[in-house]
């Protein structure tokens, strides 16, 4: 959005100032830093003593073992720490290390190519192989493979390298790399690009920290390390900021935590309108992680678990027993309180690279979503399973993303009962209560709603995509951001249908998306009858006074 530079009041140092698209409030003073997208390739490049290179190789081998080793010893999980074992002992097969000098001697080619190609072909054979579990050792292939090849280049491991608290900079950020930070480090995010619905702008609602995209080219990456100050309501960050803004930024800290403090006396008060309406406000999480805030913020329940992100944060794919143990987690921290988890919402903006999705030109409107669990049964039926085990630890919802037809409701009811049946035939207590809802985020599922509303036990309607798919606006792309109206009549007609729909079922019916924590909307929605309404952590409290505020 263009950058201006003007003098400092002291030492005439010049403050550059970069405008961009607010698109989380708030305030932070701290230094840059930029994150580092991991990448991992290597020029071919051709060697004349092969014998010298095989020596270099068995070095980044050693070297590799080790780190392994010591991640392993200081990992707080022991599933952490397993993994790390099971990536050394793959270094240390004999069979992989002698394709690797085959190769160097075959091809006189640089150990990082060597590496390269026969982690390609090893990945390639496990991917294929009919066993499940030797399947998902290709993904464990491909990161011992990028830990060897950043030792023989030099290049640095992805990530956020940093010991304390920094505001991010990035070009821009992918949800696989957001869900993974160390989330006590972030004061603040800033993006060159993005979009004000990107999913860096989720993860700064969840966190209640300033985030800015959009801010340009401007923003260099030679800025690493500097300090800077971020004013998340005008969308402005100045780097090398004089006493003036430091001052005026700290200013804002002190008004946003005073306003905090006053916000407090509603974290237990029901929510309740002066007529005596009562509104359930709930929270939107990503990973258990965010379970601190919710709970903190007097969330009255989790109205939204995007369970995607527990397939992204690492490079494989999380097994049955895994997310088993995570959701009762949730279950049990929420203490009776409901949880609703959204089945695998992966494809489009979120992949994992496990998966090998196909390249697909309009992903938005493709194989995402319930679709890539139709075609990916197993994936389904694995969290399933995962989810009716923990079922007696807590009060579960499961909903189904992307739905388009009763058919497909259909046979996702028939998928529940078919692994209700096994856990009852292997004796694994489970719920037979758990409700099974919708999630209402195409026109297509808003205009049918009256009919998908006699086989979900409830609607959540997610407003993200409902204004994407209604508006034909790409909601990551900044290009058609003038097109993104959350008010536009088309949207709250879909809303208006939906809601009338649950009504005359008797089925509960909840808004999911941003448009929850929208004051403007609120008492809209209750008009429709509906009475639960889904945010961010840090937005619970203010949306709660805004519900006992009304008549």
């Amino acid at each position: 959005m263009g950058a201006i530079a003007r003098c400092g009041t002291e030492g005439g140092n010049l403050v550059l100032i970069l405008h961009g698209h607010a698109v989380c409030g708030g305030a932070a003073v701290g230094r840059l830093r930029f994150y580092r997208h991991g990448r991992v390739s290597a020029q071919l490049r051709h060697v004349e003593d092969a014998g010298q290179e095989i020596e270099r190789l068995r070095h980044a081998l050693s070297r590799a073992e080790q780190e392994l080793e010591d991640l392993a010893e200081n990992a707080e999980e022991q599933e952490a720490a397993e993994i790390m074992e099971l990536h050394r002992m793959m270094l240390a097969d004999e069979d992989f290390r002698a394709a690797m000098e085959g190769r160097i001697r075959e091809k006189g080619i640089a150990a990082e190519n060597a590496v390269l190609e026969v982690s390609a072909e090893f990945e390639s054979l496990f991917s294929t192989m009919d066993d499940e579990y030797m399947r998902a050792r290709s993904a464990d292939v491909r990161d011992v493979s990028a830990r060897l090849v950043r030792i023989l280049t030099g290049a640095v491991a992805g990530g956020l390298d940093t010991s304390v608290p920094v505001i991010v900079a990035a070009d821009d950020l992918a949800p696989s790399e957001t869900v993974q930070m160390d989330k006590s480090r972030i004061l603040a995010f800033v993006t060159m690009f993005g979009s004000p619905n990107s999913h860096t702008a989720i993860l700064s609602g969840i966190l209640g920290v300033p985030a800015i995209v959009q801010l340009g080219t401007d923003l260099l990456p030679e800025f690493d390390g500097k300090l800077a100050a971020v004013d998340g309501d005008s969308g402005t960050l100045y780097i090398d900021p004089d006493e003036e803004t430091v001052a005026m930024i700290r200013q804002k800290q002190e008004d946003s935590q005073r306003i905090r403090q006053e916000l407090e006396n509603f974290r237990t008060k029901e929510s309740q309108t002066g007529s005596g309406i009562s509104v359930r406000v709930c929270a939107n999480i990503s990973t258990p992680e965010d379970l601190r805030a919710a709970v903190e913020n007097g969330a009255e329940g989790i109205g939204l678990f995007r369970s995607e992100f527990l397939y992204m944060e690492s490079g494989q794919r999380p097994d049955e027993d895994r997310q088993a143990m995570i959701y009762r987690r949730v279950l049990k921290e929420m203490g009776g309180r409901r949880t609703v988890v959204r089945t695998i919402d992966l494809g489009a903006d979120k992949g994992a690279e496990w998966l090998k999705l196909p390249h697909e030109e309009n992903p938005a409107l493709g194989c995402r979503g319930i679709r890539l669990c139709f075609s990916r049964p197993e994936l389904l039926h694995e969290q399933l399973r995962a989810l009716y085990r923990a079922s007696p630890s807590g009060d579960l919802a499961i909903l189904f993303p992307m739905v388009t037809s009763c058919g497909e409701v259909k046979r996702l009811r028939e998928m529940a009962r078919q692994v209700r049946e096994e856990l009852r035939m292997e004796e694994i207590p489970f719920r037979e209560d758990v409700p099974l809802g919708v999630m209402i985020e195409t026109p297509a599922a808003a205009l049918i709603s009256r009919d998908l509303a006699r086989e979900a036990d409830f609607f959540s309607i997610g407003t993200n995509d409902l204004i994407q798919y209604t508006l034909a606006a790409d909601r990551q792309n900044p290009h058609v951001e003038q097109y993104w109206d959350p008010y536009h009549p088309a949207v709250r007609e879909l809303i208006r249908i939906t809601a009338q729909a649950a009504r005359e079922a008797g089925i509960p019916a909840a808004v999911c998306g941003e448009l929850a924590a929208d004051p403007k909307l609120t008492e809209y929605f209750i008009s429709l009858g509906i009475h639960e309404l889904s945010v961010s952590p840090p937005q619970i409290l203010p949306l709660r006074r805004h519900i006992c505020s009304l008549p």
